[in-house]
């Protein structure tokens, strides 16, 4: 009976995607965007300023019914008398049912890893992922094969690439700071020029239109273009690839964490890719490898040996093997992100990623276990422990899928950069180093069998862990920067994007 109440209580737009898109088809669609941004951007800033939680109505539902609006909206419409909250709609959007798993063509981990990749994003932005992002461009890809310079930057983008990065945070600031939409007179204004100096005017309206904005039309046309026919729902959304829609004297953001992806490793590898091609994934790669392996450095009770090449094909080894004298710890380093395939549940092409660094792991292992020559210097009396480290997360692995990395011959364990970075800082100088290797990654009895999980080694340490000496030099460098201290004066610089005037909003009802 209580079910039988609830399904009546539902709105009918939320039996189906169909019902749900034309729904949202009833509103005028350029002011709808203008309300969904204010309102994710006020999400946004709750995220950030209390720990309560924020309930259905969160930067990844309102993105998701603005993709539904560019999908199937048009301006050709005026308010209806009568509309639902914007809590509503959100619920609705999150209570879509999946065709797929009606039909049976859907398991748990695939419907697990679409709401992942969808909802995680916007909770995991931090200054660390800026951090890292300056180091990898600044330290470690100039040095790798056809890793770009910072004039190879400027070269194609038309200013710095921390003018990039500039840009990209003073839009940050602006549409946290206005209701989620900024005027292009305000951006240009004689008092706002400060922030963008030594930069024109034109030169950050050029940066914004080639690179963070885009047309309503054309997002309209990519939306329409990237359905995702078995489940619309999980379509891709245009304000991914370019998270700012022009409305004409105004810029809108309806999606305030892919605008922050812009400023993590994230966006610069579609950045790169968009820049300087293929080439560009590679060097991204070998520059995170070199990047980990200075992470791994600065634990002072391990020896770190780098890829080892051995047998007449030139075969190589993992790409670090970390000794200590309670283990031995062998890391394979993926700087891949999760393609479409994958966050849309679809996991083949990313799981073979992983079954290759497990694969790289066992191979090593066995090498080092049967004495090849190459690997004599490496000791095979204690336990060895295996890491497959990502540059972002990879949230299918995090799901059901544990089971890719589970391996005969040595216990292996999924890592992000970040989990890396905490793990370095906190154990740099800890002479019990290899001992929470062995014994906290990996649960052991009497323990509850878990997943293995990296964090656990330093959890008691977190608190009280130092700051990652790479990812800190990285922020600061930047902070330091007379251009870039808006960084780290976000109060200053939102009172000077205030606009001097309320924008005005097109007349209408707004989503209470």
């Amino acid at each position: 009976m209580d079910r039988e109440r609830s399904e009546r209580r539902r709105p009918p737009f939320a039996r189906n995607y169909t019902t749900f898109a034309s729904e949202i088809r009833r509103y005028p669609l350029t002011p709808l965007l203008r309300e969904l941004s204010g309102r994710a951007w006020e999400a946004a800033n709750r995220r950030y300023s209390t720990d309560e939680p924020l309930g259905v109505v969160q930067e990844f539902t309102i993105a998701g019914i603005a993709r539904v609006a560019l999908q199937h909206g048009t301006d050709d419409r005026s308010w209806p008398r009568r509309i639902p909250s914007l809590q509503v709609l959100c619920s609705a959007y999150i209570d879509l049912p999946e065709p797929e798993v009606v039909e049976g063509n859907l398991d748990v981990s695939a419907i697990l890893a679409r709401m992942a990749h969808e909802q995680y994003p916007a909770q995991s932005m931090g200054p660390e992922a800026f951090g890292r992002l300056h180091a990898l461009t600044a330290d470690y890809l100039p040095q790798v094969v056809n890793g770009p310079t910072p004039a190879d930057w400027q070269s194609h983008l038309g200013v710095t690439l921390v003018d990039y990065w500039r840009i990209g945070w003073i839009m940050l600031v602006a549409l946290g700071s206005n209701n989620g939409a900024i005027g292009w007179a305000t951006l240009a204004a004689p008092h706002v020029a400060p922030l963008f100096s030594p930069l024109s005017a034109d030169q950050v309206r050029s940066v914004i239109t080639r690179r963070f904005a885009q047309s309503v039309p054309d997002a309209q046309a990519e939306a329409r273009a990237n359905m995702f026919q078995p489940s619309p729902k999980w379509s891709q959304s245009p304000l991914e690839r370019r998270p700012l829609l022009d409305v004409g004297e105004d810029l809108v953001g309806p999606a305030p964490h892919f605008l922050m992806g812009q400023l993590t490793p994230t966006g610069l590898y579609y950045l790169g890719l968009d820049v300087f091609g293929k080439t560009f994934g590679q060097a991204l790669g070998d520059a995170f490898e070199n990047y980990i392996g200075a992470q791994l450095d600065l634990l002072a009770h391990a020896q770190v040996h780098r890829e080892i090449t051995y047998g007449k094909d030139s075969g190589k080894s993992c790409d670090y093997i970390v000794v200590t004298a309670e283990c031995v710890m062998l890391v394979e380093c993926k700087s891949g992100r999760p393609d479409l395939d994958a966050r849309q549940g679809d996991s083949s092409t990313a799981m073979k990623k992983i079954e290759k660094a497990r694969e790289q792991l066992e191979t090593t292992a066995n090498l080092i276990r049967t004495r090849h020559p190459n690997f004599a210097h490496i000791p095979r009396d204690r336990p060895f422990i295996g890491l497959v480290v990502t540059l972002e997360p990879h949230y299918v692995i995090e799901t059901l899928s544990e089971d890719h990395l589970i391996s005969e011959v040595l216990p292996i364990a999924a890592a992000t950069s970040n989990d890396v970075e905490l793990l370095t800082a906190a154990l740099a100088r800890r002479t019990d180093l290899g001992e929470r290797l062995r014994d906290r990654i990996f649960a052991r009895p009497p323990m509850a069998p878990r997943p293995p999980r990296v964090q656990a080694a330093i959890e008691d340490l977190l608190e009280t862990a130092p700051r990652n000496p790479i990812v800190g030099a990285g922020w600061d460098s930047l902070t330091d920067l007379p251009g870039i201290q808006i960084l780290a004066n976000q109060e200053l610089a939102s009172k000077t994007l205030n606009e001097r005037e309320p924008a005005e909003t097109p007349e209408g009802p707004s989503l209470s």
